[in-house]
Protein backbone atom coordinates (compact mmCIF):
# COMPACT_ATOMS: atom_id res chain seq x y z
CA UNK A 1 0.00 0.00 0.00
CA UNK A 2 0.66 3.92 -0.19
CA UNK A 3 4.75 4.10 0.60
CA UNK A 4 5.57 6.66 -2.47
CA UNK A 5 8.28 4.20 -3.04
CA UNK A 6 7.39 1.08 -4.72
CA UNK A 7 5.06 2.20 -7.19
CA UNK A 8 2.32 0.29 -5.24
CA UNK A 9 0.38 3.52 -3.76
CA UNK A 10 -3.07 2.71 -4.95
CA UNK A 11 -5.39 0.29 -4.26
CA UNK A 12 -7.96 -0.31 -6.81
CA UNK A 13 -9.60 -3.00 -8.46
CA UNK A 14 -9.40 -2.17 -12.63
CA UNK A 15 -10.82 -4.36 -15.45
CA UNK A 16 -11.03 -2.95 -19.21
CA UNK A 17 -14.76 -4.71 -19.00
CA UNK A 18 -15.93 -2.01 -15.77
CA UNK A 19 -18.62 0.02 -16.93
CA UNK A 20 -19.18 1.76 -13.33
CA UNK A 21 -17.46 1.37 -10.28
CA UNK A 22 -18.19 2.35 -6.16
CA UNK A 23 -15.66 1.58 -3.81
CA UNK A 24 -16.14 2.40 0.21
CA UNK A 25 -12.68 1.65 2.71
CA UNK A 26 -14.02 1.25 6.44
CA UNK A 27 -11.91 1.34 9.52
CA UNK A 28 -12.29 -1.35 11.95
CA UNK A 29 -14.31 0.36 14.06
CA UNK A 30 -16.82 0.57 10.95
CA UNK A 31 -16.05 4.22 10.38
CA UNK A 32 -16.03 4.88 6.96
CA UNK A 33 -12.66 6.26 5.79
CA UNK A 34 -12.58 6.65 2.15
CA UNK A 35 -15.18 6.51 -0.70
CA UNK A 36 -14.91 6.69 -4.78
CA UNK A 37 -16.76 6.51 -7.76
CA UNK A 38 -15.70 6.37 -11.25
CA UNK A 39 -13.72 2.95 -13.65
CA UNK A 40 -10.69 4.62 -12.41
CA UNK A 41 -11.42 5.39 -8.55
CA UNK A 42 -8.88 4.06 -6.35
CA UNK A 43 -7.71 4.55 -1.89
CA UNK A 44 -4.07 5.97 -1.60
CA UNK A 45 -4.22 5.46 1.77
CA UNK A 46 -5.61 8.62 2.61
CA UNK A 47 -9.11 9.23 4.93
CA UNK A 48 -12.01 11.70 3.84
CA UNK A 49 -10.81 14.96 4.78
CA UNK A 50 -7.30 13.86 2.86
CA UNK A 51 -5.14 12.83 5.65
CA UNK A 52 -3.07 9.77 6.14
CA UNK A 53 -4.66 6.73 7.64
CA UNK A 54 -3.05 5.03 10.26
CA UNK A 55 -1.39 1.45 9.08
CA UNK A 56 -3.47 -1.54 9.68
CA UNK A 57 -6.41 -3.66 8.21
CA UNK A 58 -9.70 -2.05 6.39
CA UNK A 59 -12.68 -3.28 4.75
CA UNK A 60 -13.59 -2.30 1.35
CA UNK A 61 -16.62 -2.66 -0.68
CA UNK A 62 -16.50 -2.18 -4.42
CA UNK A 63 -19.75 -2.29 -6.64
CA UNK A 64 -19.45 -2.51 -10.37
CA UNK A 65 -21.31 -3.46 -13.84
CA UNK A 66 -19.44 -4.77 -16.54
CA UNK A 67 -20.15 -3.89 -20.33
CA UNK A 68 -20.70 -7.20 -20.62
CA UNK A 69 -24.01 -7.55 -18.29
CA UNK A 70 -24.43 -3.39 -17.63
CA UNK A 71 -27.79 -4.31 -15.87
CA UNK A 72 -26.05 -6.57 -13.01
CA UNK A 73 -24.29 -5.14 -10.14
CA UNK A 74 -21.86 -7.16 -8.83
CA UNK A 75 -20.37 -6.63 -5.19
CA UNK A 76 -17.30 -7.41 -3.65
CA UNK A 77 -15.55 -7.26 -0.36
CA UNK A 78 -12.84 -8.23 1.96
CA UNK A 79 -9.75 -6.58 3.49
CA UNK A 80 -6.95 -4.79 3.08
CA UNK A 81 -3.69 -4.22 4.59
CA UNK A 82 -2.53 -0.30 4.86
CA UNK A 83 1.59 -0.75 5.05
CA UNK A 84 3.38 2.81 5.25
Amino acid sequence: MPDDQSGNNIFSSRSTATKLQEMWIYDRSGRLVAHCEGVDCGWDGRDLRGNPCPQGAYVYVIKYTTIFQPKQTITKHGSVTLIR
